[in-house]
C-alpha cells in the first residue's frame, strides 16, 4: 500500500545542480545563456536524474543527467553538508560549486546569501526520500503510467516527476500494475486538470483520491 506520495527536488539553480555525465568525474554544465563547459566532480556526489520527458511506462530511463545532491541523510533527515566537511570529502565539487558561488548566493532575491547554506537548494523538501524504491509518474501525459524504480537510484526533478512511496516494496510491483492498466488511467482522466493537446495533471491532488 501507499506510504507518501512527494514531488521532485527544487534546486532553484538547475543549470548549477543538472548535468551530463560524460566521463568518470567528467560533467557537462550547460550555462543560463546555454554555452557548455566540462567541469570534474566526484561521482559519489552525483545521482542518477529522472525528468518528465525521460519517464516511460515500466522502463527506467537511459539517461546520462545528474543531479548535484550537497546533502547527507541523518535521522532519516536531509542534511546539508557543511562547508568545511564538502571541502574535504569532495574537493572537486566543492571547487565547482565555488565556482557559481555568486549566481547560487544571489536565487530568490539572494534569499541564499547565507554563509552556512548558499550551496544547498531553496526548497530543501523531499531530500529523504530519493534513495527509496519508489514508482515515478510525470506531471503531464496523456494517459496515466507509472515507472517502478526498484534500484533505489534515481532522484526526481522538481514538479515534472513525482514519487511514490509503498510500505513494502512487494507493493510496487502491485501498485505499478494498477496504475499502469486501464481502469486507473479512466478514473485519472475524469478527476484530473486537463492541459492543452489533451495532457493531463498527473500530480498529487489528484494522484491521491484514485480507488486503490
Amino acid at each position: 500500500s501507499t506510504k507518501q506520495i512527494f514531488q521532485g527536488l527544487v534546486t532553484s539553480a538547475d543549470y548549477v545542480y543538472h548535468l551530463e555525465k560524460i566521463g568518470q568525474n567528467r560533467y557537462k554544465q550547460t550555462k543560463k545563456d546555454k554555452s557548455t563547459i566540462e567541469v570534474n566532480i566526484e561521482d559519489e556526489i552525483m545521482h542518477p536524474l529522472v525528468s518528465g520527458t525521460d519517464a516511460k511506462r515500466y522502463i527506467l530511463p537511459d539517461s546520462n543527467m545528474r543531479i548535484l545532491f550537497p546533502y547527507k541523510i541523518e535521522n532519516d533527515k536531509g542534511v546539508l553538508i557543511p562547508a568545511k566537511e564538502f571541502e574535504k570529502d569532495y574537493p572537486l565539487a566543492w571547487k565547482y560549486l565555488l565556482s557559481n558561488e555568486k549566481d547560487l548566493r544571489s536565487r530568490e532575491n539572494s534569499k541564499m546569501d547565507n554563509d552556512t547554506k548558499w550551496w544547498g537548494y531553496v526548497y530543501p523538501k523531499s531530500l529523504d526520500k530519493q534513495k527509496f524504491p519508489k514508482l515515478l509518474i510525470p506531471r503531464l501525459i496523456i494517459s496515466l503510467f507509472a515507472v517502478r524504480d526498484d534500484t533505489h537510484e534515481y532522484f526526481l526533478d522538481n514538479v515534472d516527476v513525482g514519487g511514490i512511496l509503498v510500505k513494502e516494496k512487494e507493493d510496487l510491483f502491485f501498485l505499478g500494475g494498477i496504475l499502469n492498466a486501464p481502469v486507473a488511467n479512466f478514473v485519472w482522466r475524469r478527476i484530473s486538470k486537463p492541459f492543452q493537446n489533451d495532457y493531463r495533471s498527473a500530480n498529487k491532488q489528484f494522484i491521491a483520491p484514485l480507488p486503490i
